[in-house]
């Protein structure tokens, strides 16, 4: 049940986010929810009074602290225990916490053995205040690393001051293939509608084969399994 729980207040925090991204740029948006939500409830570990309680109405963290890591954790676990039933060759999917700390500062036990205990996240000690330029590319290095070389320079270079003492990252990281592949010679260009009501000419994917599929008010909805079943695209 409180695993559960945790999953619904994830899925509201990821459309309150995406309502409040969804403005600020044009074009398409990628984002990662379950990466916000469990950075920042390694954040919340630490927080108390007001601060806590204002992250908890915004992550719709119903749990008590006390068991809402344990919880994560417990999510975390059921993730990685996913994909096993893939049987095409490349499948990886790989969630990766970390801590870089200021060498020499007092971080409080409690709080570290919590991260340690739910999250994996162990602490690497850095120079934030003699270098903060070489303490970020060794952050960005280790995200490069966990994600095979796809999410470069971040942070990004300006981000990392004397003043930080701490930075908390997640990082993520899925491969795998279709449940059932598309033909490559059956790939062609077709007219793809744009916002501004205009065309544009762009390779469409083709396929017939039965999947979930969903049909409301103002839009349609389908369900693409990868292979294994254990994950979906849905579109």
């Amino acid at each position: 049940q409180e695993l559960a729980a945790l999953v619904d207040s994830n899925t509201a925090f990821a459309l309150d986010m995406y309502q409040q991204v969804r403005d600020e740029k044009d074009g398409n948006i990628f984002f990662s929810p379950h990466s916000i939500s469990t950075a920042v409830a390694m954040t919340y570990a630490g927080a108390a009074g007001a601060t806590a309680e204002e992250m908890a109405e915004a992550l719709h963290f119903d749990q008590a602290c006390s068991e809402l890591h344990a919880v994560f954790n417990a999510l975390d676990l059921k993730l990685a225990s996913l994909g096993k039933a893939q049987k095409g060759d490349g499948f990886k999917f790989v969630i990766a916490n970390a801590l870089w700390g200021q060498q020499g500062f007092d971080f409080l036990q409690p709080f570290l053995q919590v991260l340690g205990r739910n999250y994996g996240a162990g602490m690497h000690s850095v120079d934030f205040r003699g270098n903060p330029e070489a303490a970020r590319q060794e952050i960005a290095g280790g995200i490069e690393d966990r994600t095979e070389d796809k999410i470069k320079n971040m942070p990004p270079p300006g981000t990392i001051d004397e003043q930080t003492r701490l930075v908390l990252a997640n990082a993520m990281y899925f491969l795998a293939s279709w449940a059932e592949p598309f033909n490559e010679d059956q790939t062609k260009p077709q007219p793809f509608h744009l916002l501004d009501d205009t065309e544009a000419d762009v390779p469409m994917m083709h396929e017939t084969e039965s999947f979930g599929y969903a049909d409301g008010n103002d839009y349609q909805a389908v369900e693409l399994p990868y292979d294994g079943h254990d994950f979906s695209m849905v579109v």
